[in-house]
């Protein structure tokens, strides 16, 4: 049976794995809570930037990642299950190069043709990358 927890005491455990002051993936291990959105209804908002982990995900290339992330809802605990989901998210996809780049294959067309698999290709600049 599936039991999920989506409560304060649950999202407040899964944002102190998330944080840190070392291994944490909001820059400087802050973000900002706020709960008055005037003109409009009030409702509870979080938001941070990444830290700069992407030096990590792509050694010797730093792409300009700058993520603002953000959570909105009704009540601080919808506010922050939301924050940390999109944290989540856009994390896990920062990293996604660094858990499949063992399963790309950089050639030219016809060294693609010889192998005898079912493959993707995705043309770039002049030449072709193979997803396995």
């Amino acid at each position: 049976m599936i039991n999920i927890k989506n409560n304060l005491e649950y999202n407040l455990l899964r944002q102190r794995i998330l944080g840190g002051a070392i291994t944490g993936i909001w820059k400087k291990d802050t973000f900002f809570i706020g709960e008055s959105s005037y003109p409009v209804m009030n409702y509870n908002y979080i938001t941070a930037n990444f830290t700069n982990f992407e030096k990590f995900a792509f050694p010797g290339y730093v792409p300009p990642i700058n993520y603002h992330l953000s959570g909105y809802g009704l009540s601080y605990n919808k506010a922050l299950s939301a924050f940390l989901g999109e944290s989540t998210e856009r994390y896990s996809f920062s990293v996604l190069y660094q858990n499949i780049k063992h399963n790309i294959i950089y050639s030219d067309y016809q060294n693609l043709q010889k192998r005898d698999c079912k493959i993707v290709c995705v043309r770039m600049n002049d030449s072709l990358n193979l997803f396995l």
